[in-house]
């Protein structure tokens, strides 16, 4: 995923009992601020552990300067 900013927040779903991010979070959301390969393993009710993973990419926001306000 490409994002333009400083941060993305990642959402595994819901439905899970345990949730384990690489970058420590143990949460249904994990909001990432720098570009990195983040995985994430789930466990269900059922005791089946499910694992994925994504690439981060951040960008810079653009700045835009049109100059002064004139009428």
């Amino acid at each position: 995923t490409v994002s333009c900013g400083t941060s993305v927040t990642l959402d595994a779903g819901a439905g899970y009992t345990s949730y384990s991010w690489s970058t420590g979070g143990t949460g249904q959301t994990e909001t990432i601020s720098t570009s990195d390969t983040v995985y994430v393993t789930l466990q269900d009710a059922g005791g089946c552990t499910l694992q994925d993973s994504i690439i981060v990419t951040l960008s810079p926001a653009p700045s835009v300067a049109l100059g002064a306000d004139t009428t």
